[in-house]
């Protein structure tokens, strides 16, 4: 498998400045099987710049991989309570699937909710598993 991983700047709640920062690194990873963006990419590390699953970006994002690389970006979700740290893996034009963190920092446990780690899934013939910072050394399957 080919990736481009990236370490992005992220603006604060500027989701379209975010996408176009998005769409420029997925344009530049034609020839790679997955583009890796960061925690929160879209969204910025900002719990009140949360946005929905359905939000245009959101959609843009996993439409463009219809014709190109697939595409791991982070956002933080909005929900009816705290917001989750989501990270989506969209190939094909579709969603492959979605992690919600589920093991907060100190730090993150004021302002976001526990999400349920995704199943592991298959991206270019290769099975695949999602951990985000925190999670890395817990529970199976992030411990290393």
């Amino acid at each position: 498998m080919r990736l481009l991983l990236t370490a992005l700047t992220c603006a604060k709640g500027d989701v379209e400045a975010n996408l176009a920062r998005h769409l420029a690194t997925m344009a530049a990873g034609v020839g790679c099987d997955l583009v890796v963006l960061p925690e929160m990419s879209l969204t910025g590390y900002r719990p009140s710049a949360a946005i929905a699953m359905d939000h245009l970006a959101v959609r843009e994002l996993i439409a463009k991989t219809a014709n190109g690389p697939a595409v791991c970006f982070g956002l933080a979700e909005a929900t009816s309570g705290k917001p989750y740290i989501t990270q989506v893996v969209a190939a094909g034009g579709d969603v492959v699937v979605i992690h919600r963190k589920a093991h907060l920092g100190d730090d993150e446990m004021d302002d976001f909710q526990l999400g349920t780690p995704a199943d592991r899934f298959q991206l270019a013939g290769i099975a695949c598993s999602i951990a985000v910072c925190a999670e890395i050394g817990r529970q199976p399957p992030y411990r290393l």
